[in-house]
C-alpha cells in the first residue's frame, strides 16, 4: 500500500469516529413535522405522481441506460440514411429506344399480340405446309386449279384461311393458295408474265396495276414475284412462283399473307 493511500485511510476513520451517532434532536423533530404535513402526491403536466423515489444509485444507472438507448437509436437511425459501402448499386441503363421521348412510345395498338398456339396444316392437292393457327378457319379447294384463272377469293380451286393476324394485331382478313403445273411447251417465265397480263386485266378497280409493277421476292428459298395494291383501303398481297413445274398464287390480306409467309414450306 502506498503512503498516500495511508493517509486517505486515517482521515477517513479519523472523520468516522468524530461523526455524531445521531442527528440532534431539534432536526429530526423538525423533519418529523416537515413529513406530517407534506403531501405524498403531486401532479405534474396533469399526471399523478405518488411513487418512492428511488436511491441514487438507481438514479445514475437509470439517466445511464436512457443514454445508451439515445446514442444507439441515434448511431442506427444515422446509418439508414447513408450509402452502403462501395456507393449505390448502379441500376440497369437505358437503351436508346427507352430513353426516347414519350412521343417516341409504341401505343398500345402497335404492340404485337402473343402469338396464338400453331398445329401443322398439309395440302394434299397442293403440296405444302405451313403452322397454321389455331383459330384460322380452313376450307379446302373442292376442285383443281384451272389454266387461265386468276384467283379471286370466291374460287373453289382455292386453299382459304380466314383468320386475324396476330404479329401486329389486326382485323380479319384472309390468305389463299391455289398451284397449278405449267403446259409442258411453256416456260416459267412465260407462265409468270401471262398471270400478270392476266391480273392486269382481270374486272374490278382493285387491280390498277401494270405488269411493271412487280417486284421479285423470295419465299421458302423460291424467288418469284410479288405485288402490293389496295383494295378498299385493304393492303392487298399476290405473290407468284413457278417450282418443279408447277405455278404457284398466295394471295391475300397483308399481315395474315406475312405470318403465312413465315411457316410456309414446299412439299412437292
Amino acid at each position: 500500500m502506498s503512503a498516500n493511500h495511508d493517509l486517505e485511510r486515517r482521515i477517513g476513520d479519523f472523520y468516522a469516529a468524530e461523526a455524531p451517532q445521531r442527528a440532534p434532536d431539534r432536526v429530526l423533530a423538525s423533519a418529523l413535522s416537515t413529513i406530517a404535513t407534506t403531501p405524498q402526491q403531486r401532479r405534474v403536466l396533469g399526471l399523478v405522481r405518488g411513487w418512492w423515489a428511488p436511491p441514487m444509485p438507481y438514479r445514475l444507472a437509470l439517466v445511464a441506460v436512457i443514454g445508451v438507448v439515445m446514442i444507439g437509436g441515434a448511431f442506427y437511425f444515422g446509418r439508414l440514411g447513408q450509402p452502403a459501402v462501395g456507393g449505390p448499386t448502379p441500376g440497369p441503363s437505358a437503351s436508346p429506344s427507352e430513353a426516347a421521348s414519350p412521343s417516341a412510345a409504341i401505343s398500345p395498338s402497335d404492340k404485337p399480340s402473343p402469338s396464338a398456339p400453331t398445329q401443322p396444316f398439309t395440302s394434299s392437292r397442293y403440296g405444302y405446309s405451313f403452322a397454321r393457327p389455331v383459330d384460322w378457319q380452313v376450307e379446302e379447294s373442292t376442285r383443281a386449279w384451272a389454266h387461265g384463272e386468276v384467283v379471286e377469293p370466291s374460287l373453289e380451286s382455292l386453299d382459304r384461311f380466314l383468320g386475324r393476324a396476330t404479329v401486329p394485331a389486326g382485323p380479319t382478313g384472309i390468305v389463299a393458295v391455289a398451284s397449278q403445273p405449267i403446259a409442258p411447251d411453256t416456260t416459267p417465265s412465260a407462265w409468270l408474265d401471262g398471270y400478270k397480263t392476266r391480273f392486269q386485266q382481270a374486272n374490278g378497280t382493285c387491280r390498277p396495276n401494270s405488269p411493271s409493277d412487280w417486284q421479285s421476292f423470295t419465299v421458302a428459298g423460291v424467288t418469284g414475284w410479288t405485288l402490293h395494291f389496295s383494295c378498299d383501303q385493304i393492303a392487298i398481297v399476290d405473290f407468284i412462283a413457278v417450282r418443279d413445274g408447277r405455278g404457284w398464287v398466295i394471295s391475300g390480306d397483308r399481315p395474315l399473307v406475312e405470318q403465312f409467309f413465315s411457316s410456309f414450306r414446299f412439299s412437292k
